[in-house]
C-alpha cells in the first residue's frame, strides 16, 4: 500500500485521514481507486524549488497555458469596510484561455515570460471597498525574482522539457524582488455589490460541518511506517 503521510493526522484513537466517497467505495470492493497514487500517479515529493512557487510565478515559468484564472476576494465578515489578508476569503475559477492571444507574448525559448503575460492569464475582482491598500491582497499573488530564478535553474537541470530554455536575465529584471507585479495591480477590479459575497459563500466555500454532505469522509487508518 502506498500511503502519502502528510495529510494523515494523529489522535488518541490512532491515525486518520480524508477520503472521497468514490475512493472509499472502490476500496470496499477491493478495487484500486482510479485517482490513487499507487495507480501510476506517484511522481515523488515536489522539490522545494517548485513547491514554494505562487500562482503568478508558476505562470511565468509555464510552457502551456490552458486556462485563465479569475480570483474573487471578499471579506469574511459581511459588510466589512476595512480588512486585510487575515480577514478575507478568496475563490479561484478557471476558464478556457484564448491561446492565440497568449502566443504573441511567448518569446521563443526564453524564460521567464515577461510579466505582461500575467495580465492576460489572471483576473482579480475585489468585492468590497475600493480603496484597499496593496497589503490587503493575498500573498499568493506575489512574485519573488529569486524564487523564479532558482526554479528555472532547477527545471533546466532536472526536467527534459526545460533542457533547451534560455534563462533571460532581462525578463528576470522586470520582476519584483518580492511583491505584487504592477501588471496584476493594473487589472484589479472592484465591485460594491455585497450580495455577490453571499453568492460566493454559498457557491464555493465549504465549511467543516459540510464535509460528509460533499462526499468527503475521515477514516481511521492502521499502518506501519
Amino acid at each position: 500500500m502506498l500511503l502519502y503521510t502528510p495529510p494523515i493526522s494523529q489522535s488518541d484513537e490512532g491515525a486518520y485521514g480524508p477520503m472521497c466517497s468514490d475512493c472509499l467505495e472502490d476500496l470496499r470492493v477491493d478495487k484500486i481507486p482510479i485517482l490513487s497514487l499507487v495507480n501510476g500517479l506517484w511522481i515523488g515529493e515536489v522539490p522545494d524549488e517548485l513547491s514554494i512557487l505562487n500562482l503568478p510565478e508558476c505562470l511565468l515559468l509555464g510552457l502551456y497555458f490552458p486556462a485563465v484564472y479569475v480570483i474573487k476576494l471578499y471579506p469574511q465578515q459581511k459588510g466589512a469596510k476595512y480588512w486585510d489578508t487575515t480577514s478575507l476569503n478568496s475563490n479561484v475559477s478557471t476558464y478556457q484561455l484564448n491561446t492565440p492571444d497568449i502566443a504573441t507574448m511567448i518569446e521563443g525559448n526564453l524564460l521567464p515570460h515577461r510579466p505582461a503575460l500575467l495580465a492576460a492569464t489572471i483576473g482579480i475582482t475585489i468585492i468590497g471597498p475600493k480603496n484597499l491598500p496593496v497589503k490587503s491582497l493575498p500573498p499568493f499573488l506575489t512574485v519573488n525574482c529569486s524564487r523564479v530564478r532558482n526554479a528555472l535553474l532547477f527545471l533546466k537541470k532536472e526536467n527534459h522539457l526545460y533542457a533547451d530554455i534560455v534563462i533571460s536575465e532581462d525578463n528576470l529584471q522586470l520582476l519584483p524582488e518580492d511583491g505584487l507585479p504592477t501588471e496584476l495591480l493594473d487589472v484589479v477590479k472592484h465591485s460594491d455589490q455585497q450580495h455577490l459575497v453571499e453568492q460566493e459563500q454559498e457557491g464555493y466555500v465549504i465549511g467543516d460541518d459540510d464535509a460528509d454532505e460533499n462526499g468527503t469522509f475521515f477514516i481511521q487508518l492502521n499502518y506501519t511506517r
